[in-house]
This record gives structure tokens, sequence and C-alpha cells, in this order.
């Protein structure tokens, strides 16, 4: 069984549902059951209580207190170590 392999990006819900209907009822079922191996996602509102804010507030400070620790230094030399010469050229 061959598959053709698409390689664009950002596809609409519809473009998504078109491709399916283009594959065979087995190569459907075998979608149908990869899909069924990921885990639910659950999309939650977040909990106001002072609790939540108080950790919240805790752990942006740990992630600034780790960034002050670090000498990240200025983006042209970040920029160099990462790149080489080509991005100061």
């Amino acid at each position: 069984m061959k598959t053709t392999i698409r390689k664009k990006k950002n596809w609409s819900l519809q473009e998504v549902f078109e491709a399916i209907k283009t594959l065979s009822p087995t190569e459907q079922n075998i979608l149908k059951t990869e899909l069924n191996k990921l885990p639910e996602v659950y999309v939650l509102r977040p909990s106001f209580s002072e609790e939540s804010i108080k950790r919240g507030q805790e752990l942006a400070q740990e992630i600034r207190d780790e960034l002050k620790s670090q000498s990240l230094g200025t983006l042209e030399e970040t920029m160099v170590t990462l790149r080489g010469r080509s991005w100061s050229s």
C-alpha cells in the first residue's frame, strides 16, 4: 500500500476532510485506529484562585531569576554564536 504524503502546511479543516475522503477504506481504518491511540485533549478555564495566582507569580519569579543568572549577552552576540559570522556580515 503506497500513500502519497502531501507537504502542505496550514490545512483547513475542510481540506483535511477532503483529503481523508481520497483514502481507501483500509487507509481510513488505519487512520482511525491511529487517531484513537492519541490522548484526548482537555481545555480548561484557568483558575483565578489566590493560590493559583500566587503559584504563577512564584514560577514567573523563578524564570526571571534563572534568566538573570545566565549571561546571555546581546542579541548580536547570541546570533553570532548560533549562526556564525554570517549573521554579523
